[in-house]
């Protein structure tokens, strides 16, 4: 019984990256967008250290993905209002996740 279920969610995890490749290799080879690569931690803490922010502020990332930015900005500014943009509901997805 065990085997049985540990072979579905094996399947369902492979199913779910399969189809994340695909819409992206579709949006890549058909509409011309940008693939999903998310950020290096240690790139997004120089970009915060070189930023200057408050409550006053407002932080919008274009292309936000799964906002790892955003959510790095949250946890050293937690009153900065921040703003996510992105057009791939998969990202969306898991960063709301």
């Amino acid at each position: 019984m065990m085997y049985i279920f540990l072979e579905i969610l094996f399947l369902a995890v492979l199913g779910f990256w399969f189809v994340f490749f695909v819409i992206q290799a579709y949006n890549i080879f058909f509409k011309g967008y940008a693939p999903f690569v998310a950020t290096k931690k240690n790139i997004i803490r120089k970009a915060i250290d070189e930023i200057e922010l408050n409550e006053a502020k407002t932080v919008y990332e274009l292309g936000c993905g799964r906002a790892g930015f955003l959510h790095s900005i949250r946890r050293r500014y937690p009153k900065t209002r921040l703003v996510g943009f992105e057009y791939s509901l998969l990202p969306v997805v898991l960063a709301k996740i």
